[in-house]
């Protein structure tokens, strides 16, 4: 599992973060783009900002990025211009945002605008999000082992010591003879993730935490999702900027998903789920790979969309493991998960993890399985 930061820190950046963060619902033609003053002594992350109300916004990247897709620019088009042409890229969308105009909302924080979403986007925030869970985890005796939050998401990711199960070798192997085939004791994992900018949904994702190689893999079948959609924001006449702001209506509304969260994150720590995870890893023990190993890595890695550099790791870490086996696929995959600089790819390792052992039958046979 890759480490993160500590929780004090996770919940003092999600308190300043509740405290300076602004959304906006907004016509596009009263957001102008512009080029932004560069500064020889700051370093910003695009060369755009936009006017909101009185304040100008430096654009993130990743909103950048959103608003080219909105604008159906292509992005590649999209980071050229940004690097090389900035005023061509402002009269770019300024011109289209005044000919197809719309209302979007407009998410701000620290002076930045760090995402360019539908008004109907529901924002379920990750401040609510650890209100809502950290409690019903402690109650559940889990103990936070890594959590960080990223430009784009927020993780919570919780283990139960006490919860935990022995995974034998397959049938009619003797335990460290001739292979590596060891007994595997496992924890039950819990991963919560939230992203405010449309990079993904509200998940509250089982697994299972591997103790030998401190593996953590999650899994999607037993998953819950919430997806951030709901009503139109804002009023009848779109020249008028709207500032979103919390009231009763939207407290009373988020309320009962929060509640739903709550019911889930426990359901995720009481066993059963953890049962089922333990019973599908067993079985995975033996689904024996017999495809060239090079062959069958090439396969996974188109399949799972992995980097020349992570199919690499993946390759070393599954002979170092010596477990020619779907669960010794997974387990290589977790393990190299740990060797990923970047929080958020590695967290998606591990959600891969998991997906190997979900594969069905016959997508394994595809990649692992000689003709």
């Amino acid at each position: 599992m890759k480490n993160g930061i500590s929780l004090m820190d996770l919940a003092a950046e999600l308190t300043r973060q509740q405290d300076t963060r602004r959304d906006f619902i907004a016509d596009t033609r009263t957001t102008p783009v512009m080029v932004k003053e560069r500064e020889e002594t700051v370093e910003i992350p695009t060369a755009l900002e936009m006017q909101i109300g009185d304040d100008k916004h430096t654009i993130r990247p990743h909103a950048l990025r959103q608003i080219g897709e909105r604008l159906k620019i292509p992005a590649k088009y999209v980071d050229r211009l940004a690097a090389d042409h900035p005023d061509m890229l402002a009269y770019n969308i300024n011109a289209l945002f005044s000919r197809e105009p719309e209302s979007r909302m407009i998410r701000t924080l620290d002076g930045n605008v760090r995402a360019f979403l539908s008004d109907k986007y529901r924002p379920l925030d990750n401040f609510d999000l650890a209100n809502a869970t950290l409690p019903h985890l402690a109650t559940a005796g889990a103990e936070i082992q890594s959590c960080n939050i990223t430009e784009s998401k927020l993780y919570i990711k919780a283990i139960r010591a006490d919860l935990k199960a022995e995974l034998p070798p397959p049938p009619g192997v003797e335990m460290g003879t001739g292979h590596n085939f060891f007994v595997e004791t496992v924890q039950a994992g819990l991963t919560i993730s939230n992203s405010e900018i449309g990079v993904g949904r509200l998940a509250i994702q089982p697994g299972i935490f591997t103790e030998r190689c401190s593996n953590l893999a999650t899994f999607t079948s037993t998953s819950f999702f919430k997806v951030h959609l709901g009503r139109k924001i804002g009023g009848q006449d779109e020249s008028v900027l709207w500032e979103v702001l919390s009231d009763k209506t939207k407290e009373l509304s988020d309320a009962a998903i929060w509640g739903q969260v709550n019911d889930l994150t426990t359901a995720a720590m009481d066993g059963t789920l953890f049962k089922k995870i333990c019973d599908d890893l067993i079985k995975a023990r033996t689904d024996v790979i017999t495809k060239d190993v090079p062959d069958m890595i090439e396969l996974t890695q188109n399949k799972f969309g992995f980097t020349k550099e992570e199919t690499g790791g993946i390759l070393a870490e599954l002979i170092q493991g010596g477990d020619l086996s779907r669960y010794g696929l997974h387990a290589a995959v977790t393990r190299h998960s740990q060797n990923i600089d970047d929080y958020d790819r590695a967290s998606e390792l591990e959600a891969i993890g998991g997906k190997v052992i979900e594969l069905k039958p016959t997508e394994w046979a595809e990649i692992a399985k000689a003709a």
